[in-house]
Parts: structure tokens; C-alpha cells; sequence
């Protein structure tokens, strides 16, 4: 099949079509719509001008329509017939997201041929470039789940849906950190939402996400996949028994427990062994890899989570060579997966320098390490911020909790104390 035939002419025509006859879905349209969907140059140019008369809310008529374009320098080809052949075309305006399915499929089957074409090419000349087989698959898989997924909704359907929503007696599946105070400001984590846990260096960062893999692996019997690229499952694990057995990790890595701790130990180890946790450690670990791992383990009826120790770490596959693109394509893969598998994802982020610089060492939104995408892509974004001055109690600190984003509720600032030795964190 070549590239190039993949489009769907008679699709592109009845929409614009639909949208000259009645303008009733028209602003929806046009915003599911973008410019690569149309792969025949004259249907493009019809959409971008009707697209500019819908925005400014205009009337639409053939006279108009043809006036605008004509005025449009790319324009050689298409007068009054073309036009009048559109506007009558044997279509159905019931059938407008049909048609937009249809589009859209044509557009990320030509996008997967593309990229799988550029593997073939790759694997042929002999230069097997790991990183961009993997970013090429990755790309495959996102638009898979976008075939596979509705484009668009009948208002009537979305009504509907929300109605069943209202009545139906059962609870939604909320997740929640474990912390009384941040669970009412978030309104607990949902299905789907991408979560950035982000602070300074030593303010705990992946002893708070340990917090959350017990309270929802070992308390509520969740199944939580933590990838730990920067850490061993080893040590993760000792982190988690230090929290669980009140004991401190440094004695557990000494190997200076008395009988007693031991035995303590040897219990929480069978505690963990029959809980549902997954710990992937591998320093050389992509997005494809995280997607791969997961779907291979996932029970999709069962309540799951994923969190991720951190996204700097992440090995970027694609070929673009800038550290910010880089990170928006891995922030924009993690979100698909989320999306897809239906499932929060928690990563821990590092921050920029620029709050070094500043008196005020807070974190805020703009502070996210090389990528503005990570505050985008994010529906709920955590900081952890300290008094690095405050030695009073080496043992225990009060550790700030901003939450910088909450896309569904509001912001704002609770206090933990951490407990370091024990990696636990307590509401104040």
C-alpha cells in the first residue's frame, strides 16, 4: 500500500459538506479537526476558510466561501463548481462523526505506515538504530489507541452518559496518597491522570512516592508498578521495610538488627511478598519498555497504579537531539498510556536551576526541569519543598506540600512531617 493513497476524498467532502449546509456542530468540528487530517489540498483550503468564517460567525453561503478563497494565494484550482459540487454532495448530516472517524483513521494509518516504512528502511541498510525503532513503535501504538477510540460524541450521548453517571449508586474508583489533608484538596487521584511529584534535592521525594506504593499496595491491596531507574529494587525494598517496621534503614543496611528486628522483618517480607508490587529497576528503561512491562502484567479489572522514580531517567528514543522536545515526547507518551490503560501514572520530576537563584526557594509550575509539556500533559502537579536552614530536628522535618496544578479542584499548601530515618511521612 503507498503512503499516498491512504486518504479518504469522499469522507473529507461530506464534512465539508455538513458544515456548509448546517453550522449546528460546526465549532465542535472544527475544533476535532486539524490540518493534517485532510490530505487533498483544495478540501484543506475549503476547511480553512470555513473554519475562519465559523470562528468570526459568519453566515455561510457559496458566494462568500468562494470570495475568501479566491483572495487565498495558494488557491489555482478551485472556483463556483467545486464549491457547488461540495455543497451538494450525497451525504448525511447525522453521519458528520462517522465521517470524522473515518478521517481521522485515514490519518494515523498513513502516520503508522510512515514510521513503520522508516523501520524497514533502518533494519535493511543495516543500521539498527535502537532509539529510533522505539520511538517509531511508540508513535505506532499511540495511534492505535487513537483508531480504536472515539473521536467525538453526540451531545445527546454525553448528556446520557452523565446521567447514568449520577444515578449509578456505586462509587468511582478514587486512589488516594494516604494523606488525610492532601486527599481533600485533591479530591483523591482518578483513572487516567498524570501525576508530577517534583521539589529540590533531599526533600523526599521518593520516600513520599513509597508512601503512596504502601497505602495503596499493602493497605488497600492495590497493584502499584513502580519503576525505579535511579534506585535498586533492593534498596527500594529496605526503604519500604523501614517504613512499614518503624525501623531505621541504616541499621537494615548495616545488618545490625537484633532478634527481635529480624523477626519484625521476616514478617513484613511475607507481607510483600504476597502483596500485588511490581518493581522494575532497570537504569536503561523507555517509555515503550514501561507500556511493554505494564500490559504484560496489568488486570484491568482490578485497581491499579504506576509510579515512576523519575522522568528525567527515562531513556529517550527519539531522534530530535533537544532535551526539551525530548521530555515533551516521553510527558506526551506517559499520558497516552495513562489515558489508554485507564490508570493514574505518579512520576517524580527533578527541578530547574532557576529556583536556586531565587530567595524565595518554593517551587513553582515554571521551575519543572526542561519541558513546559510536563505542566501541560499534568492534571495534578506536587511539590515538596523545605527550610534547608532548620536543623532543629535532624530526624524529623516539616516538609511543605504544594500543589501547583489540581485540574479539577484548587490548589494550595499542607505541611507533612517527614521522619527520615523511617522514610514515613505524617500529617502534621
Amino acid at each position: 500500500m503507498k503512503v499516498n493513497n491512504i486518504l479518504s476524498i469522499e469522507s473529507e467532502k461530506a464534512v465539508l459538506s455538513c458544515l456548509m449546509k448546517n453550522t449546528k456542530y460546526a465549532k465542535n468540528t472544527i475544533n476535532i479537526l486539524e490540518e493534517d487530517d485532510f490530505k487533498c489540498k483544495e478540501n484543506l483550503i475549503v476547511f480553512l476558510t470555513l473554519k475562519k468564517l465559523i470562528i468570526k460567525g459568519k453566515k455561510i453561503d457559496i458566494p462568500l466561501i468562494t470570495e475568501k478563497i479566491r483572495k487565498r494565494k495558494e488557491n489555482k484550482t478551485i472556483g463556483i463548481k467545486y464549491l457547488i459540487d461540495i455543497y451538494n454532495y450525497n451525504c448525511f448530516e447525522s453521519n458528520l462523526p462517522k465521517y470524522i472517524r473515518i478521517i481521522k483513521r485515514y490519518r494515523y494509518i498513513k502516520s503508522m505506515l510512515i514510521n513503520l516504512k522508516s523501520i524497514n528502511n533502518s533494519i535493511k541498510t543495516g543500521e539498527i538504530k535502537k532509539g529510533l525503532i522505539y520511538s517509531k513503535l511508540m508513535k505506532c501504538i499511540v495511534n492505535i489507541r487513537k483508531i480504536s477510540k472515539k473521536t467525538s460524541k453526540d451531545i445527546k450521548e454525553q448528556v446520557g452518559n452523565i446521567y447514568k453517571y449520577i444515578l449509578n449508586k456505586r462509587k468511582p474508583v478514587i486512589y488516594k496518597t494516604g494523606f488525610y489533608k492532601l486527599d481533600k484538596i485533591l479530591s483523591g487521584i482518578l483513572p487516567g491522570e498524570l501525576i508530577i511529584v517534583a521539589g529540590r534535592p533531599a526533600t523526599g521525594k521518593t520516600s513520599f512516592c513509597i508512601n503512596i506504593l504502601n497505602y495503596n499496595s499493602i493497605k488497600k491491596k492495590n497493584t502499584v508498578f513502580f519503576f525505579s531507574l535511579e534506585m535498586s529494587a533492593t534498596q527500594l525494598i529496605i526503604k519500604l521495610i523501614g517504613l512499614i517496621a518503624k525501623i531505621d534503614t541504616r541499621i537494615i543496611n548495616n545488618k545490625g538488627l537484633n532478634k527481635k528486628e529480624i523477626n519484625k522483618v521476616i514478617k513484613i517480607l511475607k507481607i510483600i511478598r504476597n502483596s500485588n508490587i511490581y518493581i522494575y529497576d532497570s537504569i536503561f528503561t523507555s517509555t515503550l519498555d514501561i507500556y511493554n512491562y505494564v500490559i504484560k502484567r496489568i488486570i484491568p479489572k482490578e485497581r491499579n497504579i504506576i509510579i515512576i522514580d523519575y522522568i528525567q531517567l527515562i531513556k529517550i528514543t527519539s531522534t530530535y537531539g533537544n532535551r526539551s522536545i525530548d521530555i515533551s515526547e516521553v510527558s506526551s507518551y506517559l499520558k497516552s498510556i495513562s489515558k489508554e490503560l485507564n490508570i493514574p501514572i505518579i512520576i517524580i520530576s527533578q527541578l530547574n536551576r532557576q529556583v536556586e537563584q531565587r530567595v524565595n526557594k518554593t517551587p513553582i509550575l515554571s521551575d519543572l526541569r526542561e519541558s513546559g509539556s510536563l505542566e501541560q500533559d499534568a492534571d495534578k502537579i506536587i511539590f515538596l519543598s523545605k527550610d534547608y536552614f532548620n536543623t532543629s530536628n535532624n530526624n524529623k522535618e516539616k516538609i511543605k506540600i504544594v500543589i501547583g496544578k489540581n485540574r479539577n479542584g484548587p490548589t494550595g499548601t499542607i505541611e507533612l512531617n517527614f521522619i527520615k530515618n523511617h522514610n514515613k511521612f505524617v500529617d502534621v
